[in-house]
């Protein structure tokens, strides 16, 4: 009977440790997954399916560990240090600026307790059960095919049809992660572990492979043309270099390797120090010469930079919590930022993992983070110390650049669910490596409190698995919801809008953000209607006065708020302009540095026929930074509103970089002047359309037109044949048109 019982143990163990050991695998495609019906398709569903994927296996884990006498690895110093980062990120978010935000996260990063939790899960699973040089030999090949997939793609998913509508276009490689940035993170690791399983592993079958698809991660990694990602490139490679310098074998191998690095090194540094040798580099790689922390997003990352350590300031110990940077920025917010573009004046990270640790967990969470970097390190060096064949030191070498690497273009970025799986995955194996043999079996003679304790699991799993429910369904009809503005059906709009916010999941407030944008794109096609504010309306509002009433210092949900109010007003009920104003003005009252209140208050003011308050309050602001070109083009319009079109037109004038970003703002420019008979500020706006568009034939007409309104008769010829010659239907046209003013072809 007890061998009975014991055969028994030993087939449902082995059962739960294969299912366990297939799911791990299953996860570890994540970088190839793209989830098309959820808001931010290239990270955000597939995170969602990795976690109810590790809530699954964590209930069968535990099974197996403390039902099953399963052996149970003993922690290391790091493992404790995981633990005590994801605690005293708990804590943070418990006492910090939001604490809803900070432990569920949100769409856009994913990178709440909550998320954390989960990968910490995945890192643990890696560690108990992943217990032989074979099982991980399996998982590698998998990472870095993975990997190689993923430059593949990246390089070539743009001329497969299937592939090409989910990879942005550009000249920066993103794949199917969506962001050159994050592309760039993940592939870092996955690059030098290929390297590393071609001397650690020196399987006869994959032993090329390693090569080809580090060599390809490399090659990916600078096409992706990113600074930081560059930056930790170089950094990591420096740091083999040195580790097989002191621990390496063979000195003849120690002189070729110093000897190449020099070598590249100074090719790379004689370009800085020579402009015209720059023409030697592919245009690919010439970005290396464009890093400058003075100059474009170098410079407003160093102001991010700034913000990160007065919010660091603001609570030194515990920090703001995970994912607070965005309230932080909104409190310390730099007006140079508009300098740069609308887009530059929202960060909701410091693009500074160091920096964003300090900020959002204090002294104390970065104190664990820094920690567990020095002991990694001091692993590696210990591991190479023992090691006895060149192989394993070059190996080891090689991995060591990986976590350096990886670290230092942290200092440039910021971690997603990508990079952050392939981290944990590295970190276990480093592990591995250092203690493969350290377990004990612990038997529970306790039994009925296990089994309160497996209670208590399953139905924490339970919860998590409604919770990543809730934000799949909630995600789902958002980005329906999107879909359909995007292609300005208002019916359908309404219809996954309402679906959208009666779903309680935990970041309604983002869903409602969302929403209100929706909002303002048909209002800008001029399609918005009172049904629909008065069916979805009420039910942002309340969502957004729910979480202000959490968060009343929060600038962003107080302004998204008061632009709600604005549509409400313009189209339901005048009374919502006071509310709009109130909110708008206790927004601005969080930081008066902020352009953006002046702006929405403007157009309010417009809106209710105030146009002099509007002007007031736009010339203030271009008083405030004369520089600034987009306080200058709202300003120019509210002039040319209230019949002032002379100094309107000077305004727009000195707007006209930021205004031209919309074309139809060029056509109100040329209607302006054409009302001035002023052709002649005419002729460089069509020139600029017809840059944008060299084959639209009508341009060339309306250029012709122009030229015959100054009278300059080879002006129309050549425009107009430009335009017969595109559009041959135009011939009669133009002919008639050459007849009225005289002019012969």
């Amino acid at each position: 009977m007890l061998i009975c019982s014991k055969i028994k143990y030993m087939l449902v163990r082995s059962i739960i440790e294969k299912i366990i050991k297939i799911g791990l695998g299953v996860s570890l495609i994540l970088p190839l997954v793209y989830v098309t019906w959820t808001i931010y398709p290239a990270h955000f569903g597939k995170t969602i399916f990795f976690q109810i994927l590790m809530d699954v296996l964590f209930i069968l884990a535990f099974y197996c560990l403390f039902f099953q006498q399963q052996k149970i690895r003993k922690l290391h110093t790091i493992d404790w240090l995981i633990i005590i980062f994801v605690f005293l990120s708990l804590i943070s978010a418990i006492f910090g600026i939001n604490w809803n935000k900070g432990f569920w996260g949100d769409q856009s990063r994913v990178q709440g307790v909550f998320t954390l939790i989960h990968f910490s899960v995945f890192y643990f699973l890696l560690r108990q059960f992943l217990l032989t040089r074979d099982d991980w030999y399996k998982f590698s090949i998998v990472v870095i095919v993975v990997g190689f997939l993923s430059s593949l793609v990246a390089w070539f998913g743009p001329a497969i049809s299937f592939l090409a509508k989910f990879i942005p276009e550009g000249n920066r490689l993103s794949g199917l992660i969506g962001n050159p940035i994050f592309f760039a993170n993940y592939l870092m690791l996955p690059t030098f572990l290929s390297f590393f399983s071609f001397f650690y592993f020196k399987d006869k079958k994959w032993h090329w492979i390693w090569l080809i698809s580090g060599v390809a991660g490399i090659i990916t990694i600078f096409g992706t043309q990113t600074r930081g990602s560059l930056v930790g490139l170089v950094s990591g490679l420096i740091v083999v270099v040195i580790l097989y310098l002191i621990f390496g074998i063979h000195k003849k191998e120690k002189i070729k390797i110093v000897s190449i690095l020099g070598i590249i090194l100074l090719f790379i540094s004689l370009g800085y120090v020579f402009p015209s040798l720059r023409q030697i580099v592919p245009a690919k790689l010439s970005y290396i010469y464009s890093i400058n922390p003075f100059e474009g997003t170098g410079q407003t990352r160093l102001m991010a930079w700034q913000i990160a350590w007065q919010g660091f300031k603001d609570d030194p110990l515990l920090g703001n919590g995970p994912e607070s940077y965005q309230d932080v920025f909104d409190k310390y917010y730099n007006p140079k930022f508009l300098k740069f573009s609308f887009s530059e004046t929202v960060w909701d990270q410091p693009h500074n993992y160091v920096l964003e640790i300090l900020s959002s967990r204090g002294i104390f969470g970065l104190t664990v983070y820094l920690l567990m970097i020095v002991l990694i390190f001091r692993l590696l060096i210990k591991i190479l110390r023992k090691s006895e064949n060149d192989d394993e030191i070059i190996s080891y070498s090689l991995l060591g650049g990986g976590f350096a690497a990886y670290v230092i273009q942290l200092l440039f970025s910021f971690e997603t669910s990508n990079s952050w799986q392939i981290w944990f995955f590295s970190l276990a194996l480093l592990l591995f490596i250092a203690k493969n043999s350290d377990f004990k079996v612990i038997v529970y003679s306790r039994r009925n409190f296990i089994k309160v304790i497996f209670v208590l699991v399953v139905i924490l799993s339970g919860f998590a698995l409604y919770k990543n429910y809730l934000m799949l369904r909630s995600s789902y009809y958002t980005s329906l919801a999107r879909d359909a503005a995007a292609i300005q059906s208002l019916y359908y709009w309404r219809k996954y809008a309402v679906s959208a916010v009666q779903v309680p999941a935990p970041f309604r407030w983002e869903q409602a953000v969302f929403l209100v944008k929706d909002l303002g794109i048909f209002d800008g096609y001029e399609k918005l209607d009172k049904d629909t504010l008065r069916k979805i309306g009420p039910q942002i509002e309340q969502i957004l006065r729910q979480e202000i009433k959490k968060q009343p210092q929060s600038y962003w949900l107080r302004f998204w708020l008061g632009q709600l109010y604005i549509f409400m007003g313009e189209y339901l009920d005048q009374q919502y302009y006071i509310k709009a104003e109130n909110e708008l003005n206790e927004a601005w009252a969080i930081n008066r540095a902020r352009q953006h209140i002046p702006l929405l208050l403007a157009k309010m003011y417009l809106l209710q026929d105030n146009k002099s308050q509007a002007i007031a309050l736009l010339a203030e602001l271009v008083k405030k930074d004369d520089s600034l070109e987009q306080p200058h083009w709202f300003l120019g319009l509210a002039l040319v509103r209230n019949n002032e079109l002379d100094k309107g037109l000077a305004e727009l004038e000195k707007g006209k970089n930021f205004g031209f970003g919309f074309k139809k703002n060029i056509f109100y420019l040329i209607d302006l002047y054409a009302q001035k008979s002023d052709f002649k500020n005419v002729v460089p706006l069509y020139e600029r359309l017809i840059v944008e568009e060299p084959n639209n034939s009508g341009y060339y007409a309306n250029l012709a037109a122009t030229y015959a309104a100054l009278n300059d008769r080879e002006g129309v010829l050549v425009n107009l044949n430009r335009a017969v010659e595109l559009n041959p239907a135009l011939a009669e046209e133009a002919r008639q048109f050459l007849e009225k003013y005289d002019i012969k072809p």
